[in-house]
């Protein structure tokens, strides 16, 4: 398999590496996870750029590109530490536009590429104990969904549950009726929210198809997140190790620290 990246691809990468690099300073992350929200001006800027655009059909307005060019903006966004929805929002439309209700994908990828719709899965985990199974009944659901990233900031989620035993993706208005949302104080660098939903309407957005390719389309992006935060540490270690200075000359010449840069970067690549 080759992963070159093509011409356009580096291009795109560079783009938004210089643009972050340039408005986006590490002191404005921190500053975000401390009053908590998202980067809104920064999610401004993916939309007015076309970069939400890329991985959807031109059907829908969008680029026709592929999973590959949503990877390629989510490494670089997480070598930044950017808080925005971008992984969770991407994948959802995706699993939507692919494998879901083809009425419904049209209005969602419509909305994600416009800027004005953002989407957070809020699935089943069996580590954490995740709540009440949401069930739906008479196309209202029911049920709760713990540690949603971003729950309180998006303006939909896309529950799994279970309409007459079988299980699929619904679609539910996060500011709608019967819908809670409670933030949490957690460790994690990016907002988490206890959902709760008591009778809130739901549109059925896709089945079993739809489930498993956003777990699976969602895992491989979670991977592209820790390869960019791996990056950024190896980067960031060799700045380091070339300014800091002991024994009169900078520790990136020491033959002990340059093999420690080495194994990071066999790990990393």
């Amino acid at each position: 398999m080759d992963t070159t990246l093509s011409e356009t691809q580096r291009l795109l990468r560079d783009s938004l590496r210089d643009y972050l690099r340039n408005e986006v300073p590490f002191d404005r992350i921190r500053e975000l996870e401390r009053e908590g929200g998202t980067d809104q001006a920064l999610w401004n800027y993916l939309q007015g750029a076309g970069f939400l655009a890329l991985p959807f059909s031109e059907s829908h307005g969008g680029e026709d590109g592929e999973l590959t060019d949503a990877a390629i903006l989510l490494e670089e966004l997480t070598r930044r530490a950017c808080v925005i929805p971008f992984l969770e929002t991407t994948v959802s439309a995706l699993a939507i536009e692919r494998h879901g209700d083809k009425g419904l994908a049209d209005e969602i990828v419509r909305g994600v590429i416009g800027g004005t719709t953002t989407i957070v899965p809020a699935l089943q985990d069996s580590t954490s104990g995740n709540g009440a199974s949401p069930r739906v009944v008479d196309g209202m659901l029911t049920g709760e969904r713990l540690f949603v990233d971003y729950g309180a900031e998006a303006s939909h989620h896309l529950v799994e549950a279970t309409e007459d035993g079988e299980a699929g993706l619904y679609l539910i208005e996060a500011s709608g009726e019967g819908v809670a949302k409670e933030s949490l104080s957690t460790i994690a660098r990016t907002p988490l929210a206890h959902c709760s939903y008591d009778k809130a309407p739901a549109r059925r957005a896709g089945g079993l198809e739809a489930l498993q390719f956003l777990n699976g389309a969602g895992r491989a992006l979670c991977a592209v997140q820790c390869v960019g935060n791996a990056q950024q540490a190896l980067d960031m270690t060799v700045e380091y190790v070339g300014m800091r200075v002991q024994f009169g000359r900078p520790i990136g010449s020491f033959q002990a620290v340059q093999h420690h840069c080495a194994n990071m970067a066999t790990q990393t690549l």
